[in-house]
């Protein structure tokens, strides 16, 4: 119960015990003790105090229906996302200014795609074949004429070397990121076949595109882009207190393991996701399998799928130890029950003989409980709910790593609006749910 409540629920109560004392004074005052009428006026006291606490009840509950309003509009306006749904059911004053807040945001965001769409019906349409590729050969961009010339194996995400001969493809990327005209070159499939294409650098570590006479006639114009597969995620570098959020280098970390107990129990993947503010750099995440050297109890695989054949030809920890240091250096550790996944990988440590040192760690669990005291549930499924993240991959170490990102992406704006703005006040302000911190704590996190 917060302050508000609280404070509103003890002055009821004191009002009821003065008239209830006010009523029994009076009646060791009278002969005869209590009249009807004293009755009735006590009993008129309980049905206010009821009538209060039901009143006062459906208060609070649209004062946080307002509150998740607020909350979503603010993501919204930080991010350019679109407002979640309305709830079910007849639609009152709340849910109508939230589809009023909803369409005003769709239709700025229909006017700022609208450009978008005009150029992906543009490249879409194009009868030469158009793939761009990041500088480590993994495409961003494929139009459908691209598509019918490369065949099923070429798509969003996929690798160029899968195409074409390794080797080759990797000389004429490091050749068009030293700059100059697009050329023409003779690719080499994998099969031994020539095809003739031309290529263009797209700036230092920017990869390539790489455009293909006309070939087979695509079926359907279409585009597959994600361009955000370029960008790459900032060397991993300390960061102070003063450190502010929107410019944090962070890694989004998670743990899948073999129990909760962190005194015994043993890791068997670990996958983290970096950031920096509220970008998430999805095409350089790190993903490892791990051997526990122990059987799996079949209650733990029922949760994350992982079995003991999977892990039979996974490394050690200590085969992947120095890897995982590399790629997380000294950045912040950002996870849901983060303390968690830090005490586990400080156990694997100890039993490598590995030196460990602590990470900074920030806890979305706790942010969110800080941002909201009142909500019911602060498990990451609900909270991912409440704050309109699609789930996909749950309870694998990448799926719940990538989840919690989008989550601590998403309670940027919403710290801003509360004043958290650094690293050292979104570390405070993640202290104030003391019961949760306790509780986590006396588990060994």
């Amino acid at each position: 119960m917060n302050d508000g409540r609280l404070t509103a629920a003890l002055g009821a109560a004191c009002c009821a015990i003065g008239a209830v004392a006010w009523l029994l004074i009076r009646g060791l005052h009278l002969p005869g003790g209590l009249s009807w009428a004293d009755y009735a006026f006590l009993g008129a006291i309980a049905v206010g105090l009821v009538c209060f606490a039901g009143t006062y009840e459906a208060f609070v509950h649209q004062r946080r229906r307002l509150e998740r309003l607020r909350g979503a509009v603010t993501i919204a306006a930080g991010l350019g996302a679109p407002l979640p749904p309305p709830g079910l059911g007849e639609p009152d004053a709340i849910d109508r200014l939230r589809q009023a807040v909803a369409d005003l945001i769709g239709r700025e965001r229909e006017r700022r795609g609208m450009l978008d769409r005009r150029l992906e019906a543009i490249l879409g349409a194009i009868e030469d074949a158009i793939v761009v590729v990041t500088a480590q050969g993994q495409i961003s961009l494929l139009n459908a004429a691209g598509k019918a010339l490369l065949g099923e194996h070429a798509h969003l995400g996929g690798s160029l070397f899968e195409l074409f001969d390794q080797a080759l493809v990797t000389r004429l990327l490091a050749e068009a990121e030293a700059g100059g005209p697009a050329r023409r070159v003779q690719l080499v499939g994998i099969d031994g076949q020539e095809i003739e294409s031309q290529i263009a650098g797209l700036g230092p570590g920017g990869g390539a595109l790489f455009f293909f006479p006309a070939g087979p006639a695509a079926a359907h114009r279409s585009l597959e882009h994600d361009l955000g597969l370029h960008d790459h995620a900032p060397p991993p570098a300390p960061s102070t207190e003063a450190t502010l959020l929107d410019d944090l280098a962070a890694v989004s970390l998670d743990t899948e393991t073999t129990g909760l107990n962190v005194r015994r129990d043993r890791l068997l993947s670990v996958a983290a996701v970096p950031l920096q503010g509220a970008r998430i750099f999805r095409a350089s995440v790190f993903d490892r399998l791990v051997n526990p050297g122990s059987r799996i109890p079949p209650g733990s695989t029922a949760v994350h799928s992982i079995t003991d054949a999977m892990a039979a030809d996974a490394p050690p920890f200590l085969g992947i130890a120095a890897d995982l240091a590399a790629f997380c250096g000294e950045q912040v550790w950002i996870g849901h029950n983060i303390g968690f996944d830090i005490a586990i990988l400080r156990r694997e440590y100890a039993l490598a003989g590995l030196t460990w040192r602590d990470p900074i760690g920030l806890d979305t669990l706790r942010l969110y409980a800080a941002l909201y005291p009142d909500a019911p549930d602060v498990e990451l499924d609900a909270v991912a709910a409440d704050l309109d993240v699609d789930v996909r991959g749950r309870h694998t170490a990448l799926g719940d790593a990538l989840v919690t990102a989008e989550v601590y992406r998403r309670m940027l704006p919403l710290l801003r609006d509360a004043g958290v703005t650094t690293l050292g006040e979104a570390l405070k302000f993640s202290e104030r749910p003391r019961v949760i911190l306790r509780l986590q704590r006396s588990l060994g996190w």
